[in-house]
C-alpha cells in the first residue's frame, strides 16, 4: 500500500514538473504548488490520491484512448470535486493541471504519450490502493 502511495505522488510530481517546463508565466505559481505538495505530503501523504485519484479514475478511458479532451475534463472534475476543499488545495491542483492543458496544443506527440503514461500510472496506483 505504501508503495502504491509513494509512486503515485512520485508521478504526481513528474507532473509539476512537466507543468514548470511548459509555462512562461510567472514561476511562483510553480514554486507555490511544490511548496504546497510537498507540506501537505509530509503530513498527509494520501491526500493527493484523495482528491485526485478519483478524478483520473472517472476519467481512464479518456486516458487510455488518448483523447486530447483528457485536460479540459479534469480541470472541470477538479473544480467541481474539490470545491469543498480549501481553496489553496484546489488552487493548486486546478494550477498544475491549467498550466499542462494551457501548452496541450503545443506539445508534441511524444510529449503527450509522456502524460498519458503518467496518467495512466496514477490511476493505476489509485485502483492498486483502493482495490478497484
Amino acid at each position: 500500500m505504501t508503495e502504491s502511495i509513494e509512486r503515485f505522488n512520485k508521478y504526481i510530481k513528474k507532473l509539476i514538473d512537466i507543468a514548470d517546463s511548459s509555462t512562461d508565466l510567472d514561476k511562483s505559481y510553480i514554486i507555490a504548488a511544490n511548496t504546497f505538495f510537498n507540506t501537505t505530503l509530509n503530513s498527509v501523504p494520501t491526500i493527493l490520491m484523495d482528491y485526485i485519484g478519483p478524478i483520473i479514475k472517472k476519467n481512464e478511458q479518456l486516458i487510455y484512448t488518448k483523447d486530447d479532451e483528457i485536460l479540459n475534463s479534469l480541470s472541470r472534475e477538479v473544480s467541481n470535486q474539490c470545491s469543498d476543499k480549501s481553496s489553496s488545495d484546489q488552487e493548486s491542483i486546478t494550477t498544475v493541471i491549467n498550466m499542462i492543458k494551457n501548452k496541450w496544443n503545443e506539445y508534441s506527440e511524444d510529449e503527450k504519450l509522456c502524460i498519458f503514461k503518467i496518467l495512466k500510472v496514477l490511476n493505476s496506483e489509485y485502483c492498486k490502493f483502493h482495490a478497484c
